[in-house]
């Protein structure tokens, strides 16, 4: 049977050295799952390359994750992949999706993508940021070529945690200057409004600051302030930078090359 995405939550802790599994799972999310049997073990198999780890995390009836989750068995500390496993009398009864984590990007059950990633011939460019007038999400286009150098090496470029944590502030501060400053769209409307991709960012930067968002500007004033707007965009950009401690994974990468 399927595990479902909304039933698993997961990511990685920074720490000097192997990381830590953070891993909730939640089975009640999925009614089809009802009849699993109660005292069928639950796995969770993480791996990198050809390293592997399985984490025991009890029975069906009874979910919790092991004292030690620190993945000390990886080739990485940076990125794993992992599965939730059923089991009984060594049976597969039940398995998730295979989720890539980095520090940087967890899986976050039921969660919704408000970026999409498009591989294209960029002729020596090694990326470009995509934002539509209409409701298409904004697309990150990597280089077809370097994508597909980086896939040989096993790490998409997506899943790397130095390069995105270049990239995403760029995107991040883009969007929002986007649709706060081109398109003059209201923050708290797009908040309160129906599923849009740029309901999706507004939220999503709320979370950076404090659930605090800036006042609209006058869509029929060309000459009004919007300093404020660039103010909160730089804030927020600033946060999220910190909370990914992106700055510090740059310098650990430089430290581990002398």
């Amino acid at each position: 049977m399927k595990i479902p995405n909304e039933c698993v939550n997961a990511s990685l802790v920074r720490m000097k050295g192997p990381p830590q599994l953070d891993c909730q799972i939640d089975l009640s999310a999925a009614t089809h799952l009802d009849g699993l049997p109660a005292k069928a073990s639950v796995y969770v198999d993480a791996t990198f390359r050809s390293s592997f780890m399985r984490l025991y995390f009890g029975t069906v009836d009874s979910i919790s994750p092991p004292k030690n989750t620190i993945l000390d068995d990886l080739d990485s500390t940076t990125v794993a992949k992992i599965v939730v496993r059923i089991v009984e009398h060594g049976n597969l009864i039940a398995q998730s999706n295979r989720f890539t984590l980095t520090n940087q990007n967890p899986h976050s059950g039921g969660s919704k993508s408000i970026i999409k990633v498009e591989y294209r011939q960029l002729n020596g460019r090694p990326w470009k940021l995509e934002i539509y007038s209409d409701d298409t999400m904004p697309a990150m286009v990597l280089d077809e070529d370097w994508a597909s150098t980086c896939l040989k090496k096993s790490i998409p470029i997506q899943d790397d945690l130095q390069i995105m944590g270049v990239l995403m502030p760029q995107i991040f501060e883009a969007i929002l200057e986007r649709i706060l400053l081109v398109e003059r769209r209201n923050a708290y409307e797009l908040y309160d409004g129906d599923e849009t991709w740029r309901k999706n960012w507004i939220v999503f930067a709320s979370q950076f600051s404090d659930g605090k968002l800036p006042q609209a500007i006058d869509e029929e004033d060309s000459d009004i302030d919007t300093s404020h707007v660039l103010q909160w965009v730089d804030s927020v950009v600033n946060k999220y930078c910190e909370s990914r401690e992106i700055s510090t994974s740059l310098i650990d990468l430089l430290e581990g090359l002398e």
